[in-house]
């Protein structure tokens, strides 16, 4: 499944967060749903920069954009892929 064709489910409000629109930022869950895995694994990929992200207090949000490089990075290097 493409990461554009997920559904965008974001009820933040009119908060803007980290200078993203709320339409290009996801939680935490939204990122584990996309790359299928757990939010520990999720939390560590975001400490160790491979997605990029920030943290207001308790929320976190990602930016949708480095989901999708990872996504794409995933789909070049998956086996059958030139």
């Amino acid at each position: 499944m493409m990461f554009s064709e997920m559904p965008r489910r974001l009820t933040l409000g009119a908060y803007s967060f980290g200078g993203y629109p709320v339409k290009d930022v996801l939680s935490l869950a939204e990122v584990c749903r996309a790359l299928r895995v757990g939010r520990r694994t999720a939390a560590t990929m975001l400490a160790r920069g491979e997605l990029k992200g920030f943290r207001r207090g308790r929320i976190v949000r990602i930016s949708r954009a480095s989901v999708q490089r990872l996504l794409d990075g995933e789909a070049a290097e998956a086996p059958g892929n030139p």
